[in-house]
């Protein structure tokens, strides 16, 4: 079977999920077939073979969560040209009593020396407070806060992803950063407006701070180099049709078996979930909690995926010896890529130059969406009290790493999204090596980029997998997925009350 992957923004590794309660965080590992791209993580990235799962309820439903979808994206437009503000002053710095502050990260050596560097230029501002660098292998970073939290101790200031929490009221684990530290419209100009509800909470105050991801799914990435010599221009591509058929114009092969892919399709689930938002409709009901599978768009979305296989482009089953088809000059194109993978792949495969670019709208001349199903951010301990001199440092910590400068750090080795305001616009930043590829990213994806905080969301790969092999239908494959969802995120809510 192709690899069927779910890629993590910031972070490509295996899907976890976290259960429960603080004290009933569970971390579930899973397994597949590794591949060579490179992203923020020390060991190779690991496919993902996501679990089965399935929600019923009404076509009222779908219509209500479009409306908020497309009214979220609407405010995200507007707030993309703002300006980073100056300090709010419901959090005012601290009054200059010695202070220390622990940092809890993920150890990933880009995001490491950023920190560094951070932690060393802030001294000279506020000599005052003194910041430890924690740095914490990612699959232990859930269980990290966990077992401090649980002990009454542990650092103040959280590099998280939004995904660890989809079980648990953030109010459990995180301060909440509004309205008492943060106004939300501070927020909003500081970062992004639609990522600032990424956790579920019974509060609905904001507790995680949109940071960076690597936006899965979103872009087409390909070799400039085989697109020219087949004769194809990616800049004619305005709908997905467009790309499928110079996909079929792309393959190339011999005795009848595909030897080079028109379209490698690493990634089928995320442009699934966004081709159900571009159609106006929705897989997940925001105000009812419910998922909605069984929808026309859907089909229509799943479609499109097995049109790229019936066709000849893509391999239903990947020859031995191969795991990263593009890199290893066995594809044209990647369709569900991540932004990211340009700088992995600038590492891992330094003799190719490859490119990348928006996924246009399933539905032609449309804004298109782009749905993560997890973010990286910063967060403070539910250890913490508004008041406190360590609160307020490490509220004034996070300020200074929101500011364009230091995300500078950061942005020259990540091709992934900086949700920061304000560095697309650096003269710094225009001039890195991903500048030039990256002025449209907040226009053209940032501002159309949506989380939603369900409580569960264990991917459909498995589903997938057999619809592209003709195992199952559509039909039955999003009747699998109803139930399934619908159950876990029923269970997942109900822990949610009781804890």
């Amino acid at each position: 079977m192709a690899q069927l992957q779910t890629r993590r923004g910031f972070l490509e590794v295996c899907a976890t999920s976290v259960v429960g309660a603080v004290g009933m965080l569970t971390l579930a590992a899973c397994g597949g077939a590794a591949t060579a791209t490179t992203e923020m993580t020390t060991s190779t990235a690991a496919q993902v073979t996501a679990s089965q799962a399935t929600a019923a309820s009404s076509s009222a439903a779908t219509s209500a969560a479009s409306s908020v979808a497309k009214a979220t994206v609407g405010t995200a437009t507007a707030a993309v040209s703002a300006t980073t503000p100056a300090a709010s002053s419901q959090a005012p710095k601290t009054t200059g009593q010695a202070v220390s502050i622990s940092v809890l990260h993920q150890d990933w050596q880009p995001l490491t020396n950023m920190l560094k560097q951070a932690v060393t230029t802030f001294k000279t501002q506020q000599p005052q407070v003194t910041v430890t660098l924690v740095p914490v292998a990612y699959g232990d970073l859930a269980t990290k806060v966990k077992t401090e939290m649980a002990a009454g101790t542990g650092p103040e200031v959280l590099h998280s992803y939004s995904d660890f929490w989809r079980a648990v009221d953030a109010s459990a684990v995180f301060l909440p950063l509004t309205p008492e530290l943060f106004s939300r419209d501070e927020l909003a100009k500081i970062t992004y407006p639609t990522l600032l509800d990424s956790v579920p909470s019974k509060r609905k105050e904001v507790y995680l701070l949109p940071y960076a991801d690597g936006l899965n799914g979103d872009a087409l990435l390909y070799n400039p180099a085989m697109l020219t010599k087949a004769g194809v221009d990616p800049k004619g591509f305005k709908t997905i049709d467009d790309i499928i058929a110079a996909g079929a114009k792309l393959t190339v092969s011999q005795g009848g078996a595909i030897t080079t892919e028109g379209i490698w399709f690493s990634d089928t689930q995320d442009p699934v979930r966004n081709w159900i938002l571009d159609q106006g409709a929705t897989f997940y009901d925001v105000q009812a909690h419910q998922w909605t599978w069984q929808t026309s768009a859907a089909e229509q979305a799943m479609q499109k995926v097995v049109d790229v296989y019936k066709q000849g482009t893509s391999w239903v089953t990947m020859p031995a010896g191969v795991k990263q088809p593009l890199g290893e000059g066995r594809a044209a194109m990647e369709m569900g890529a991540g932004f990211y993978e340009l700088s992995g792949d600038a590492t891992s495969y330094p003799h190719l130059e490859l490119a990348d670019m928006p996924m246009p709208s399933f539905v032609p001349g449309k804004t298109p969406h782009y749905f993560q199903t997890a973010i990286s951010g910063w967060a403070l301990s539910a250890l913490l009290k508004a008041g406190d001199e360590k609160t307020k440092a490490g509220v004034d910590f996070l300020r200074f790493l929101y500011t364009p400068g230091e995300a500078m750090a950061l942005a020259t080795q990540y091709s992934g999204a900086i949700f920061i305001q304000g560095v697309y616009n650096s003269p710094a930043f225009k001039s890195s090596t991903f500048g030039a590829l990256r002025t449209n990213l907040p226009d053209q994806v940032i501002a159309n980029t949506l989380t939603m905080d369900m409580a569960v969301e264990p991917g459909f790969g498995s589903q997938m997998g057999k619809v592209i092999a003709g195992t199952m239908t559509i039909q039955a494959a999003l009747a699998d997925m109803q139930q399934q969802y619908s159950s876990k995120e029923t269970e997942a809510r109900k822990q949610m009350t009781s804890s």
